[in-house]
């Protein structure tokens, strides 16, 4: 990386790796460019690539407190729980603290700003971890 005014595969990998390890960042964005583009709206005009997803989609969502890797069309990590979204036809993982902020509560019609996870999914599900 240093110097260098263009990125090639290896200081891609090299910044990568300096994520994952040195940052603790494993999240990723599985989506391909088109859609990111097509869905997504700048939070601040002064810097048009910090982006946030707008759709007006209702989802189903469920709290994973626990680590989990799910198989779905991307093998996705996460080692200290999450939220699983779905569709009617897809299914898949939202880091908690993107969750909170990219996603909304639908009650009588009316949305709502999510505030933490124990007071927006409350007590409805109690998880037990089984040792494997």
């Amino acid at each position: 990386m240093g110097q260098n005014k263009t990125l090639n595969l290896q200081s891609i990998k090299a910044l990568l790796v300096y994520a994952k390890n040195e940052l603790n960042l494993i999240d990723f964005y599985n989506k391909r460019a088109s859609s990111v583009l097509r869905d997504s709206k700048p939070i601040d005009q002064n810097n048009p690539f910090f982006m946030e997803v707008h759709k007006e989609e209702v989802h189903k969502a469920l709290y994973i407190p626990y680590g989990f890797m799910f198989d779905g069309p991307v093998q996705q990590m996460y080692p200290n729980g999450a939220i699983m979204v779905s569709t009617d036809k897809r299914c898949w993982g939202v880091g908690t603290d993107v969750f909170l902020r990219g996603y909304r509560a639908i009650k009588n019609g009316k949305e709502y700003s999510l505030i933490n996870i124990e007071d927006d999914f409350g007590d409805k599900f109690i998880f037990t971890q089984e040792e494997v």
